[in-house]
């Protein structure tokens, strides 16, 4: 998979290309410490101080390798100063180590952004007093504190230099990083005193067991403001982070067939447990499962904050929703006012990972009297120049969220409009995990992908039966995609075209190798999904019948409804209307990132039909003509979805208006269809839908469905076909 590279990269290759082509003549083994030594000149330059005061705060007794190089940091200089960027943010870019893509992985270093360093700062609302301190625990090469620096002085030197000398301080594990963060934070003074001052400021250790304890000689109170970017990595070691690590060039899902490499992985693992164990003492809002380091420095944060102190850090996405992160989240909002959640994605390449990457900026004041101020939300996207914008935010009130969502996930609203939808939707639905509701689902993870790897057939043989995985599920197709050959994620599928009734597996498995309840699962048609999905993806739930006489793989959980077996393929289709339609995918882009666990469904609300209502019997009888496969024609099978994603709105008590809303959230239909003239894509299954619903429910103009109307007839004279996905385009035909 290849990775967006990020644009700071892309302003300082000049910069950094100059530097290369200086170390050229330097040894392999000074490479390094000469790069740090041309960072040094330059930022002494910059700074106006004497080169040696970063020496002597280095206690640096290297070689000098810059002595034949004195016109590099001028050369430097100028190259940084067409960046665009503040010099002393570029100097913290340049002296970040050089890591390899499973490096950043394994450590969970994803550097930050100058951009969002900026915007980091820029949210901080406390202002200087006596005795003021900020910290970040996990500074690196200190772009957040220079981007602090830049935000709370007023470009006099006597701020700067106070900030640098008594306010700023910050902790990391990695002595060369502190070396980067000393010299890009002196670029901002030229007073030696200061610089020295300023370094034993930043210190050589172990945020995580150290805690406040290693800042009372500082701080004995603890901290007015803590920022930070901590890395966002669990602490666990997998056998194929190891052995990529060790040079083994390899691809998730591929056999393990270097077992002699895996010796040492046992010994690192062993480090690791002792030291997760030395954490468990200390953190306590950390959750069942793997410990994440994002979610230990956050509880660290706040931690370190005194009374009305401020707290300001980039974290995963997976903050707002992970059951994981439930008791961290009930903890920050109950010791936080002002709590405000700036949400951004990767498209604008902040890092080096997938532009879908969601994650987010949490500020927040410890409370100190404040009264609840709800949670505020936004969405962020670049500005203009090198910035970042936040736009307008969603307040929700924390007793509303904690009635809609116990777990106080937040649910991903852009708007007001979006918002009281959700309301609207959750106030007119029941969840599935309603105990008086209809569904009552038993979920079940049928096979798992790893340890039952052993037990698997390439071809069929006798008492064998076929494997499904997350990769052929599609809406109303178990067998969407065909096998071809490969394994892991070079294993090639194809779109099964219009035999979608036949399967073809890449694995079978020999039924007798099943547990019992499996076993007796395996007679039974039931509902499944893939788990593995994107909020952005160009539908996000994708759930389908699953025939008796096949397995799901762990990616394909599986339910029945009820514990009525008589009745349950009513129960099935009924469920697959409501999940494989607009509105309920609307409703779980909100709380969904990268799957479908079984604690999202659970809590989504559910529109009021009961499976065997007239309502119900209509959803079902429709459902099942979309699932049997007796239907071929592309066409027959759009004006079915859409009258079961008509008439799934029209439960919530909600029209066409609504379906215009909705529909704004799924921008990548129908990029298969041939496009109106004049038109860049086809929007031919959001023109069907929303005429197919202003005809049943109503809710706009006569104009406005007679519009509709006359695209959904000239889409079709080019042979646009509704609800056909992209990438199976070859089934539509």
């Amino acid at each position: 998979m290849s990775y967006p590279r990020p644009l700071e990269v892309e302003l300082l290759e000049p910069a950094e290309a100059l530097i290369e082509n200086a170390l050229r003549t330097v040894t392999p083994t000074g490479r390094s410490a000469a790069r740090f030594q041309l960072l040094e000149a330059a930022s002494a330059k910059i700074g106006g101080f004497p080169l040696g005061a970063l020496r002597a705060a280095n206690n640096s007794h290297e070689p000098d390798y810059i002595a034949p190089l004195t016109d590099v940091p001028s050369l430097l200089l100028a190259a940084l100063s067409k960046t665009g960027m503040h010099p002393s943010l570029c100097l913290a870019i340049l002296s970040r180590p050089h890591l390899y893509a499973m490096e950043r992985r394994s450590q969970g270093v994803y550097h930050t952004d100058f951009r969002l360093a900026q915007y980091l700062a820029s949210r901080i609302q406390k202002r200087m007093k006596p005795n003021f301190r900020l910290i970040d625990p996990a500074c690196g090469t200190g772009i957040l504190l220079v981007a602090a620096v830049l935000h709370f002085s007023d470009d006099s030197k006597r701020s700067r230099d106070r900030l640098l000398a008594d306010v700023l301080c910050g902790m990391d594990l990695s002595p060369l990083a502190l070396r980067g963060a000393r010299l890009s934070l002196a670029s901002l003074t030229n007073d030696r005193h200061v610089i020295k001052s300023m370094s034993t400021r930043l210190r050589q250790g172990d945020s995580l067991l150290s805690g406040l304890e290693a800042w009372k000689d500082i701080t004995p109170g603890g901290f007015d403001v803590v920022v930070g970017n901590p890395p966002w990595e669990k602490l666990r070691l997998t056998r194929h982070e190891w052995l990529k690590a060790n040079g083994v060039k390899r691809h998730y899902g591929d056999d393990y067939v270097t077992e002699s490499l895996l010796n040492g992985i046992h010994v690192r693992r062993n480090r690791m447990s002792q030291y997760m164990k030395s954490l468990q003492s200390k953190y306590s809002l950390q959750g069942n499962g793997e410990h994440d380091l994002y979610k230990l420095f956050l509880e660290l944060s706040l931690c370190m904050m005194r009374p009305g102190g401020e707290v300001a850090i980039l974290l995963p996405g997976g903050f707002i929703r992970s059951q994981g992160t439930t008791a961290l989240r009930a903890s920050t909002f109950a010791s936080c006012s002002r709590v405000s959640l700036t949400v951004f994605d990767n498209k604008a390449r902040f890092f080096q990972i997938d532009s879908r990457f969601k994650f987010l900026l949490l500020s927040g004041s410890l409370r100190n009297g404040h009264p609840d101020e709800g949670v505020s939300l936004s969405f962020a996207s670049p500005s203009n120049g090198h910035g970042v914008q936040a736009g307008t935010s969603v307040v929700i009130p924390r007793s509303t969220l904690s009635r809609l969502r116990p777990d106080l996930s937040i649910p991903e609203v852009r708007t007001s409009s979006e918002w009281k939808l959700f309301l609207h939707f959750a106030g007119r639905g029941k969840l599935l995990r309603d105990p008086d509701g209809p569904w009552r689902p038993k979920f079940m993870r049928e096979v798992d992908m790893t340890q039952d790897k052993p037990h698997f057939l390439p071809h069929s043989a006798q008492g064998s039966v076929p494997l499904i995985e997350g990769r052929m599920v599609h809406q109303y197709q178990y067998s969407a995609k065909r096998y071809v050959s490969g394994t892991g994620r070079r294993a090639l599928w194809l779109p099964n075209g219009k035999e979608v009734e036949k399967v073809h597996p890449q694995f079978y498995i020999a039924a007798e190798k099943l547990p019992p309840p499996v076993q007796e699962r395996l007679m039974l048609n039931r509902a499944g999904f893939c788990d593995i999905t994107g909020q952005t993806n160009e539908r996000t739930m994708l759930a389908s019948c699953i025939p008796s006489g096949m397995v799901c793989g762990n990616k394909v959980p599986t339910i029945l409804f009820n514990g009525d077996l008589r009745n349950q393929q009513l129960y099935i289709d009924s469920w697959l209307a409501i999940v494989n339609s607009f509105c309920f995918d609307w409703l779980l882009r909100r709380v969904a990132t990268t799957s479908v666990n079984y604690f999202l469904l659970l809590d989504l609300p559910m529109p009021p039909i009961q499976p065997r209502s007239r309502e119900g019997e209509k959803l079902v009888h429709l459902s099942e003509q979309l699932s049997s496969g007796k239907i071929m024609d592309g066409w027959k099978r759009a004006e079915i979805r859409a009258e079961i994603d008509w008439r799934v709105l029209s439960a919530f008590g909600c029209d066409a208006k609504t379906m215009e809303l909705l529909l704004e959230d799924f921008p990548l239909l129908d990029r298969s269809q041939p496009a109106l003239p004049g038109e860049s894509r086809s929007t031919i299954t959001r023109d069907l839908l929303l005429l197919r619903t202003a005809q049943r429910l109503g809710g706009v103009s006569k104009s406005q469905a007679d519009m509709w109307e006359e695209r959904v007839a000239r889409a079709k004279t080019l042979g646009a076909v509704a609800y056909i996905p992209s990438h199976l385009a070859a089934n539509s035909r």
